[in-house]
């Protein structure tokens, strides 16, 4: 660091060097088939997600970690809610697996399918609860 800094300039390179130690987490939620393990592929840069053309095949949480230009982040791939599996119901068990495995994100990314036009408000109620947990 230069000498010729001024204090409040020494505190600010300080807090962007932790910031750049830090890794953003970036949480994907959507239904089932949306395309969140496309998603993380995307970002990653890497296929390191099962994909399954609009079938579910995440199950549970994933984690995934990247590098960009010296700044580090995680994924987590989440299991679709609102899904249309024979055994539906499980929206609960996976809101309580995403609070228990996912640290708070720094970014919420909701995907949808292009073909989907439009939000439907019973979508939002299903990832209420977890957006308020505390």
């Amino acid at each position: 660091m230069p000498d010729d800094l001024k204090p409040a300039e020494r505190q600010l390179l300080r807090e962007l060097e932790r910031i750049r130690r830090t890794p953003v987490r970036i949480a994907l939620v959507g239904r089932t088939g949306a395309g969140k393990s496309s998603t993380v592929n995307r970002l990653i840069g890497a296929e390191v997600a099962e994909v399954g053309n609009f079938e579910p095949v995440t199950p549970t949480v994933e984690h995934y970690t990247g590098t960009i230009d010296g700044f580090s982040y995680e994924v987590y791939d989440t299991p679709g809610l609102c899904d249309d599996l024979p055994n539906r119901g499980n929206d609960g068990r996976y809101i309580e697996l995403m609070q228990s495995r996912i640290t708070p994100p720094d970014l919420w990314l909701y995907v949808a399918r292009l073909p989907d036009n439009r939000f439907e408000p019973s979508s939002l109620l299903k990832f209420t609860p977890f957006w308020h947990a505390s």
